[in-house]
């Protein structure tokens, strides 16, 4: 039991420290250190789904890196798969794929 404690703990420690990391990026969105912070407690809590609006909060703000762009294209293209995508979604891709390549430039 002692080891399910220790193990939830560091869970429970990102827990507390997620909303003041999610609001530091909001108050200072030209930080890298708070988006990333903010995405690391993310990940550390579980809550992978918030991940994609965590990446996007600093890809509007700041040029992102490889370890950014490429969950969010993936995600996108996945969208793609779907039966019948819309055209949407595919000038969305497009726009993206345009802002990530500024990135790297």
């Amino acid at each position: 039991m002692s080891m399910d404690i220790d193990q939830a703990d560091p869970t429970l420690q990102a827990l507390e420290a997620l909303p003041a990391a999610l609001m530091a990026a909001q108050e200072s969105p030209l930080s890298y250190t708070a988006h990333y912070r903010a995405m690391g407690l993310l990940e550390a809590t579980g809550m992978e789904d918030q991940l994609p609006a965590a990446r996007t909060n600093l890809t509007n703000y700041l040029a992102a890196a490889d370890d950014v762009w490429i969950p969010l294209l993936q995600s996108k293209i996945a969208e793609t798969d779907a039966a019948e995508p819309e055209i949407d979604v595919f000038i969305d891709l497009e726009e993206m794929f345009l802002k990530a390549e500024r990135d790297y430039l």
